[in-house]
């Protein structure tokens, strides 16, 4: 049962007042953090990062992408070191209908040129150097996407994935 506040003395009535204001304060917190989380989700990066920082943010709302723009995707098969299912962060280089041309030491769409040196990853995991100096088109509904360091694991040697399996725009944290 609640006693009227004129009965507590003036020390226990401001215990209540402080309560109810921390109550409603924790509430606030709450849902502005539940609303935060249920858009935005913190990620890590993955081992021998292909984008040079360690923390992400994904926005789950903003699907949307432009050339040039750092996205999340789960990956649709097994691609030597990236399972099906798996969450990766990629920059997207080319959508569909896009010409593609790929060399050892860049990625080129249109007047669009991502600087991402393929020798090192080819050496090491023995891929014949003709595979990284080709040209390609990407198809409908399709996105070619790149990493940022040489031992950026992407679109190079997997191909395209379906813009359906992308989950929201990433943005560095650090």
């Amino acid at each position: 049962m609640l006693m009227s506040l004129r009965y507590l003395s003036p020390h226990r009535r401001g215990v209540l007042r402080v309560d109810k204001s921390l109550i409603l304060h924790l509430v606030i917190i709450s849902v502005l953090m539940h609303l935060f989380f249920s858009r935005f989700t913190l990620g890590h990066g993955l081992l021998h990062g292909c984008i040079p920082a360690d923390y992400y943010m994904v926005d789950k709302y903003d699907k949307g992408y432009e050339i040039g723009d750092m996205i999340n995707f789960t990956m649709d098969r097994d691609v030597r070191f990236i399972k099906t299912g798996e969450k990766v962060i990629k920059i997207v280089a080319g959508k569909g209908g896009d010409k593609i041309q790929i060399t050892e030491t860049y990625v080129k769409n249109g007047d669009r040129i991502f600087r991402v040196d393929g020798r090192r990853i080819a050496k090491k995991y023995h891929i014949e150097p003709k595979f990284l100096n080709r040209e390609i088109t990407v198809p409908a509904g399709h996105i070619f996407v790149v990493g940022q360091t040489d031992y950026s694991w992407d679109s190079r040697f997997w191909g395209t994935i379906p813009e359906t399996t992308i989950t929201g725009k990433a943005y560095a944290i650090f």
